[in-house]
C-alpha cells in the first residue's frame, strides 16, 4: 500500500496498548517548541495528532509534562488523525488520556480522506464538540487540498492575529 520509510513517532504495540517512545517523543518536541518558539499553532499527521493533541492540552494533565515556556499553541490543524481508546498514550495518570477526548480550548480542523484505509480510527479520532471545522476529503490518507482548508486558516489568522485582515490563499492554490 505505501513504500518505505516510514516515520513514526512511537510504535504502537497491539498486544498490549503501549505506546513504546511516546514520552521521548513529547520531550523532543517540546525542546524543540520552548528552543524555537513561541508557535502560533500545531499541526499533526496521522500519529503526529496525538503528539499535537498532547502539545495543545499540556496544561491540563495530572501527569507530569514537560513544560512548554511560551505557552500551548493558539489552535491545531490534525490531518488524518487516528485514535484508540485502547492506546495508553500517557501512562503516568491514566485519566489523563481521556483529556485527549473532551473539547478543546483552541480551534481544532479535522481532516481526513474518505479513501483512507484508516478511516474508522480517524474518525473516532475528531472531538466534535467546542471549535471545531471538519473536514473530510475525497482521498486517501494525506493532506487535502489547500484550497479546503483555506476558510479555516483565515479564520484562525483573524482569532490570533491583531491586524485586521484576511490572507489571500487563492493566489497559491495550484489546485485551480
Amino acid at each position: 500500500m505505501f513504500k518505505d520509510p516510514f516515520f513514526h513517532w512511537y510504535n504502537f504495540q497491539s498486544k498490549t496498548g503501549e505506546c513504546v517512545g511516546i514520552t521521548e517523543s513529547i520531550q523532543y518536541v517540546v525542546d524543540f517548541m520552548n528552543e524555537h518558539g513561541p508557535y502560533d499553532g500545531v499541526l499533526g499527521f496521522s500519529q503526529g495528532t496525538i503528539m499535537a493533541r498532547i502539545i495543545l492540552k499540556l496544561d491540563e494533565f495530572k501527569s507530569k509534562m514537560p513544560e512548554l515556556v511560551h505557552g500551548v499553541p493558539k489552535f491545531g490543524i490534525m490531518f488524518s488523525g487516528i485514535f484508540t481508546e485502547r492506546a495508553k498514550y500517557i501512562q503516568e495518570y491514566e485519566k489523563d488520556a481521556f483529556k485527549l477526548m473532551v473539547p478543546y480550548k483552541q480551534p481544532i480542523f479535522w481532516t481526513y480522506g474518505e479513501k483512507d484505509p484508516l478511516k474508522p480510527l480517524c474518525a473516532n479520532a475528531i472531538v466534535e464538540e467546542g471549535n471545531y471545522v471538519k473536514v473530510i476529503h475525497k482521498y486517501a490518507h494525506n493532506i487535502p487540498k489547500f484550497a479546503e482548508m483555506c476558510e479555516f486558516i483565515n479564520r484562525m489568522y483573524r482569532e490570533i492575529s491583531d491586524e485586521d485582515m484576511a490572507l489571500d490563499f487563492d493566489r497559491y492554490d495550484q489546485s485551480k
